[in-house]
């Protein structure tokens, strides 16, 4: 399997299961105020670092043309209602070229996830949980048999989406000990990389089977935690959201620019590797500490928590 498409399979499992974690801290998040709320929360947690990627992307576009003598204008959207849409992240629907390439449909697919998530929202009641979980498998599963007209976005992903939900259910309700819905959310996770198998879809099994992974590894969470590669990887943690919109734009471009004085075969080309992967965090670090906490803060302000 492609690293890349598994990361992107992860992102999206990692995506439901703190979904589904925030409705469960949230219960009385419902109704159409509830939405409401949902969606600003989620607005002022993605848009404020994805601006200003897009604009450390363009900076960094602009500044590597004086080595590289190409048009940077040339991958970028090229008229105002193009530059909008790749902003407000439409870029799929209207076709237009995306401020940060290869990273930026990850994030349409999440709002069209928000979407979803916020009728289920404006549907929640104490009583229907598991019904509303049921019909998340059922989406999953329609996306398995295949893409349908007008909802291709929706599904292409939704069963990734679908596992970290029902990984979150699992250990959930083995924190609550509780143990019918265990066994309930076991099953359905079981069943989707069945599915998934059957009908040739290996990165969906692949995915539920990290699924299983996490929930066997939920047991020793704070042993694990306690290590210091794992503090290292929580610290990695608060700022992987910019680390995702800038290893393209820094690291890649870095990468790409020593291949211009180094051979990819030489010992050298890992001090290379190693500026990349230094200069993407540094970037993500900077995002994070200017732009993204700054957000949250604001978001605190205005009564919407964001975590």
């Amino acid at each position: 399997m492609n690293a890349g498409w598994f990361g992107v399979d992860v992102f999206f499992l990692i995506s439901g299961y703190g979904l589904a974690a925030k409705l469960v801290r949230e219960p009385g998040l419902s109704g159409g105020a509830g939405a409401l709320a949902f969606a600003k929360n989620r607005l002022w947690r993605i848009f404020p670092v994805y601006w200003a990627s897009c604009l450390l992307a363009v900076g960094l576009a602009l500044a590597a043309s004086r080595f590289t003598h190409a048009d940077w204008r040339a991958v970028f959207p090229g008229t105002g209602p193009d530059v909008l849409a790749s902003l407000l992240l439409l870029e799929p629907f209207t076709g237009t070229i995306p401020l940060l390439p290869h990273v930026s449909w990850t994030l349409t697919c999440e709002l069209v996830f928000y979407l979803v998530v916020m009728i289920g929202i404006i549907l929640r009641r104490p009583s229907n949980s598991a019904l509303l979980l049921g019909a998340a498998v059922a989406l999953a599963l329609l996306g398995l048999a295949g893409p349908l007209p007008g909802l291709g976005l929706v599904l292409s992903f939704w069963a990734q989406f679908a596992c970290g939900l029902l990984v979150f259910c699992v250990v959930n309700s083995r924190a609550r000990k509780t143990a019918p819905a265990r066994r309930a959310a076991l099953a359905a996770l079981a069943g989707l990389g069945l599915a998934a198998w059957l009908l040739h879809q290996p990165r969906i099994t692949t995915t539920a089977g990290v699924g299983g992974l996490f929930i066997a590894a939920w047991s020793a969470d704070e042993r694990l935690c306690a290590l210091r590669p794992i503090r290292w990887l929580a610290w990695c943690g608060r700022i992987s959201y910019p680390l995702f919109l800038l290893h393209i734009p820094i690291g890649t471009r870095l990468i790409n620019l020593g291949r211009r004085w180094i051979q990819t075969d030489s010992v050298l080309f890992l001090l290379v590797l190693a500026l990349a992967m230094a200069g993407a965090m540094a970037g993500a670090l900077a995002v994070h500490r200017w732009v993204e906490l700054p957000a949250q803060s604001l978001a605190r302000r205005a009564s919407l928590p964001v975590r």
